[in-house]
């Protein structure tokens, strides 16, 4: 470490020191920062997500699981951006683009892949 990796180290430590003493004034004095609890984008992202899940579970049902799937992973996506966290916006705009693929291929020309999946209360139908 140079000399000033070490001032810098012990004018910290100094900071630190006064501040655990209560020697520093008020508004250099280091503040704790508290939770706001559950915000509403906070709630937003809550619902999204769950819903991503919920419906990731169930998408052999119908294609239009996929599609609920498909618009959650929309809603995951400005949760993300609006949050400030892009890399998880960009993520989930992938996915929600790779569920409309599946949704595509999955519904078909008349949509019969799925099959009667009323009749298999769990589980995913056979493929046919």
């Amino acid at each position: 470490m140079d000399q000033r990796g070490v001032f810098f180290l012990l004018v910290g430590l100094e900071i630190k020191r006064e501040a655990l003493a209560g020697e520093l004034p008020d508004e250099d004095r280091p503040t704790t920062i508290e939770s706001p609890g559950m915000t509403v984008l906070s709630a937003f992202g809550l619902l999204a997500v769950t819903a991503m899940l919920v419906c990731y579970a169930f998408e052999a049902r119908s294609p239009w699981v996929i599609v609920g799937f498909a618009v959650s992973c929309g809603l995951g996506c400005a949760y993300g951006f609006l949050q400030g966290a892009w890399p998880f916006g960009v993520v989930e705009a992938i996915w929600a683009c790779v569920a409309v693929r599946r949704w595509w291929t999955a519904a078909g020309a008349n949509g019969t892949r799925y099959g009667n999946a009323a009749a298999q209360p769990f589980g995913r139908p056979e493929n046919r």
